[in-house]
């Protein structure tokens, strides 16, 4: 059996340019209350006793803060992978990095953005809302329809 949790990054703060920017965007800090979501999510984590075999994280600035929260707030002593293929990925992307985990865990946890976490998952995800789905099989055969999702928000 495989677990898969998806978890939308802790609230940030606003851009600070008028235009959109990428490199503005990709740099965006937590704000406190995100902070104090991020710890919250790891505390519910140590209490249910979820420890991810590995986490896939988004190299952006607010998901690697809010694994650094997190896994602090839990205790974890989880390996972590900062991958600028999560950063905005689109859901077929996100599939494609889980199928290539490997199957030495039967647990990973990814870090990353809206739309595409929205969109895998079928369910509005609001900042450090966290999505979870067990299935039989590989991470390599891993595919949306498998997947049945429960959504919790700690926001």
């Amino acid at each position: 059996m495989k677990t898969l949790y998806l978890l939308r990054h802790a609230k940030a703060v606003q851009g600070i340019k008028h235009a959109w920017d990428p490199a503005d965007d990709r740099n965006r800090t937590l704000t406190p209350g995100g902070l104090g979501d991020a710890t919250a999510v790891g505390a519910w984590f140590a209490r249910k006793g979820i420890r991810p075999g590995l986490a896939l994280v988004s190299d952006a600035t607010r998901t690697v803060e809010t694994w650094q929260h997190l896994s602090a707030a839990a205790d974890m002593q989880v390996p972590a992978r900062f991958t600028p293929e999560l950063y905005l990925a689109s859901p077929q992307q996100i599939i494609d990095l889980i199928q290539q985990v490997g199957d030495s865990f039967t647990s990973l946890l990814i870090i990353g953005h809206n739309p595409g976490l929205e969109e895998l998952v079928g369910a509005a995800l609001n900042t450090s809302a966290l999505a979870s789905s067990q299935y039989e099989g590989s991470w390599s055969e891993c595919a949306p329809a498998l997947l049945e999702w429960k959504v919790r928000s700690f926001r």
